[in-house]
């Protein structure tokens, strides 16, 4: 049709279709499913950003919001593209990637799957000097406080994001999350998690968690 862009590559048929029937949970899981295998290789991420593959994975999020296997692919989609270049997460980030990763977090606290993809996605998109730490300061750390508080079994991963954003952030920022005592908060969880196995393993004399 006229008018209309021609795909040439099967992820912008893919964008396209997703676009098109952007209140169909079942075209999107497949297309965030096939936009994130596809940007595992990162040798397309540049192309599939400049294609809006992030834009329309964040809309969805916007979107259907109650979704929770959905919001779960897509921020699995969207962390894989943010483990990239700086540009590719500064996109991210001017399309409102933090953001929309913040609500699912609130929206899905006590569902591990969807809290997962999400905290890998704060860690990939912090770590960089465009600023992107920057976009997480309102409640970030509190959210993957209480990821790691929920989920004693992802307080590696809380670790890992936190540690992302009190290295990129500016001063302030990195005060409050001392303020707010996120770090004991993630040490606490991970002893819970780590002494059961040693405690199995019988290898465990005293261990000391000093936050």
């Amino acid at each position: 049709m006229r008018g209309q862009l021609e795909p040439k590559c099967g992820w912008e048929e893919i964008i396209l279709a997703m676009r098109r029937y952007s209140e169909n949970p079942a075209i999107q899981l497949r297309g965030c499913f096939f936009l994130g295998t596809v940007a595992n290789g990162h040798f397309h991420d540049q192309k599939i950003v400049d294609a809006g593959a992030h834009g329309v994975i964040i809309q969805i999020m916007r979107n259907l919001p109650e979704h929770a296997e959905l919001q779960e692919m897509a921020s699995a989609a969207l962390e894989v593209i943010a483990n990239s270049t700086d540009e590719i997460k500064r996109q991210l980030c001017d399309a409102g990637a933090p953001e929309a990763m913040c609500k699912t977090m609130r929206t899905f606290g006590s569902n591990s799957d969807v809290q997962v993809q999400n905290v890998l996605g704060v860690a990939s998109l912090a770590l960089s000097d465009c600023g992107a730490a920057d976009r997480f300061v309102n409640g970030a750390h509190l959210l993957i406080q209480d990821a790691a508080g929920r989920h004693s079994h992802l307080a590696g991963f809380c670790c890992a994001a936190l540690t992302a954003l009190c290295r990129n952030c500016n001063h302030d920022t990195s005060l409050q999350l001392l303020e707010d005592r996120s770090v004991n908060t993630i040490c606490q969880a991970l002893a819970q998690d780590l002494l059961p196995r040693h405690q199995e393993k019988g290898s465990l004399h005293q261990v000391d968690f000093c936050c």
